[in-house]
């Protein structure tokens, strides 16, 4: 990629991108993500890839699914394909080496082809003088004697057909400013007038191919769900309580508790309530993963689920972390 074209680009990116960092992590967790990878490598035949898709919601569901349902899924199919199609295979893809794939494939996707917004002087009012040069703008008016209305209007409609179309055409306040005043006191009005047209500063580009879903990111949540998903990955069969209390699902009701021990009669409320609290997260976390196969993130809406294959899963944990996790899962008692 060109390096001013990447410039021009990135500015718009550089507060959602480690959001997408975690979206690949999620991504790495989706049964149906994985699948879209394997139908794109092997090349099988509808039928094939159909019947393997079907089966990952059967199993999930215990009971057979309906020509409805089927029907709803092949066209659900078609946008984890879609999502694949944009983000590749995400296999190798880590913290380390992700600018690489940033450059080659992230960046087309979120980022926007316009110029970052900035401020510019439409016209200098003096007392007897016509503007000075503004280079942004033009400087073609330079020297000319005409009234001061029809040279802010032809000033201001060659503003609008260039630069404020490069940027493009973000919200704008079109201020007179006063010049040889208190300059802090000038300011502190101008932020008024910002802070009164309450337009939001968005951590996206709102033009880009994909938006992130949320208007207010957090990514504390996303780490946490993350952690959860990798906890399951490397105890599938550990009890939910024990899971909750290994993976921190809520440290004020894990008081009490050790996942070491046996229960007594006096915390077995509280592991049931852990439990709950666990399986509410693990859902969770789980709609945060296929939601995000289908390019939808952060978000947790409801939605059909498939089968999660946890040994599957930490195969490609390993594959993606071959120097951090070198053994198997953990063989754990329930």
């Amino acid at each position: 990629m060109d390096l001013k074209k990447r410039n021009d680009k990135e500015w718009a990116t550089l507060g959602i991108k480690g959001y997408v960092m975690l979206m690949i992590e999620f991504l790495r967790f989706s049964p149906s993500y994985e699948l879209a990878r394997r139908v794109h490598v092997q090349k099988p035949s509808d039928e094939e890839w159909q019947k393997v898709w079907f089966s990952m919601y059967q199993k999930e569901r215990k009971e057979e699914l309906t020509d409805e349902e089927k029907n709803w899924l092949i066209d659900d199919f078609k946008l984890v394909q879609k999502t694949f199609e944009e983000y590749g295979d995400i296999t190798h893809v880590t913290q380390r080496n992700f600018d690489h794939w940033w450059i080659e494939r992230g960046m087309d996707i979120y980022a926007v082809e316009h110029q970052k917004p900035r401020v510019w002087t439409i016209l200098k009012l003096e007392n007897k003088t016509v503007p000075e040069d503004e280079k942004a703008v033009n400087d073609e008016d330079r020297g000319e004697e005409e009234d001061k209305g029809e040279l802010f209007q032809k000033r201001m409609n060659r503003y609008l057909k260039t630069a404020y179309k490069r940027e493009g055409e973000p919200p704008a306040l079109i201020l007179t400013v006063p010049l040889g005043v208190d300059k802090k006191q000038t300011l502190s009005q101008i932020a008024k007038l910002i802070e009164k047209a309450n337009v939001p500063v968005l951590p996206i580009a709102k033009k880009a191919k994909r938006e992130l879903t949320a208007q207010r990111l957090r990514s504390k949540p996303l780490f946490a769900a993350l952690h959860l998903l990798m906890g399951k990955s490397m105890a599938p069969k550990l009890v939910l309580w024990r899971l909750g209390v290994r993976t921190k699902v809520s440290p004020k009701n894990a008081v009490g508790l050790d996942p070491t021990l046996n229960l007594t009669t006096q915390n077995v409320d509280k592991a049931n309530r852990m439990a709950i609290l666990t399986s509410r997260a693990l859902k969770r976390a789980k709609l945060l993963t296929e939601n995000a196969a289908r390019g939808l993130f952060p978000c947790a809406d409801d939605r059909m689920m498939p089968y999660f294959n946890y040994s599957a899963i930490y195969k490609r944990m390993q594959a993606a972390r071959p120097d951090k996790l070198k053994t198997g899962q953990i063989k754990t008692k329930k």
